[in-house]
């Protein structure tokens, strides 16, 4: 049995890619992270999923990818608008182009399914008008020859503007709990699930030594910096589409981290719990996948200008947001939540 000492959370969506990968850059300058596929667990949601897969392929042990060279040099920068999505009408897009980009990664990589990653990693898809959220387990054998774009390409359907994917097997058969439409990994919010989820692996692996929560900057409302006529949406789309905005906005988050620090009052999970988010002042469009090369920048940059932010342990990044006003009304009543 594998004893895991880190866990990796990469929490991003939409076109937040490289923030996530300046945050990680960060963590392995200042020596706070090592990412070794003995003892390292990675968990992915949304595009996050996308930056599991490229460590699974740049910090392998094994004839590595560039990091430095292909993902951040190569692939990152070429990411654009037209390389995600086409507008066949207002709200409905197809993702024929993001299908295209994310095999590259895959082809350079050298991986087909799931189970061809080399660190144990996890990805997040949601059930389609289930309110299900499934963990993706790269070592689950009832998961071993499911297709790992299709899982990429669900992770990170935003729900109603991209379509929703099937999970397909390169096995004659798929077991049935996989079955039907899965979208983003969030859609039922951020890391739902967590504690029946992180409580088997802490049963079978043992207590983690640390956990880093990687974030892209969140806001508390998303509706300034979506930069697309959406109106046309009927009101069942945007209910949906709001509830999504809703579990990944920063109040989304802050519920989640209190639910989370305490099912970890006594050090169940791990002994320590980091949050790596940067709080710039710029915001981005959440959408916007063209120039990652800058968001990179900004997020480095800020980083650097802000060091002691770098991993804040999670009872005093709490502490710190409880007294935010949009959310200190909320604090008290969320942290009773079991």
């Amino acid at each position: 049995m594998k004893n895991y000492k880190t866990a990796v959370i990469f929490t991003g969506s939409g076109g937040t890619i490289s923030q996530e990968v300046a945050i990680l850059d960060q963590l392995i300058k200042t020596g706070k992270i090592e990412l070794n596929e003995d003892n390292t667990l990675l968990i992915g949601s949304g595009s996050g999923a996308l930056n599991l897969v490229a460590v699974n392929a740049c910090f392998r042990k094994q004839a590595p990818c560039s990091w430095d060279n292909f993902y951040k040099g190569i692939f990152l920068p070429s990411i654009t608008d037209n390389e995600i999505f086409i507008k066949v009408d207002p709200i409905h897009w197809i993702t024929l182009p993001q299908r295209k980009k994310f095999a590259k990664l895959l082809n350079e990589a050298g991986f087909t399914t799931i189970s061809d990653l080399p660190f144990d990693s996890i990805i997040l898809t949601s059930v389609v008008n289930e309110n299900k959220t499934k963990w993706m387990k790269s070592r689950a054998k009832k998961l071993d020859k499911l297709n790992l774009d299709d899982i990429l390409m669900a992770s990170s359907a935003v729900p109603v503007l991209f379509p929703s994917h099937q999970l397909n097997s390169n096995a004659d058969s798929l077991h049935s709990k996989f079955l039907g439409a899965h979208y983003e990994g969030s859609a039922c919010g951020l890391l739902n699930k967590f504690k029946k989820q992180l409580g088997r692996i802490v049963l079978e692996h043992g207590t983690f030594e640390q956990v880093f929560i990687i974030s892209p900057k969140r806001l508390f409302d998303y509706s300034p910096v979506i930069l697309h006529d959406l109106s046309m949406m009927i009101a069942q789309e945007k209910y949906q589409f709001n509830q999504f905005l809703n579990h990944i906005s920063l109040h989304g988050f802050l519920t989640f981290l209190i639910k989370l620090q305490k099912n970890n009052s006594k050090n169940r999970l791990a002994k320590s719990i980091s949050i790596s988010i940067p709080e710039m002042d710029e915001n981005v469009g959440l959408f916007d996948y063209s120039d990652q090369y800058d968001k990179y920048v900004m997020v480095k940059n800020w980083f650097e200008k802000n060091p002691e932010r770098l991993a804040v342990d999670i009872s005093a990044y709490i502490k710190e947001m409880a007294f935010v006003p949009s959310f200190s009304e909320k604090y008290y009543f969320d942290n009773d939540i079991d």
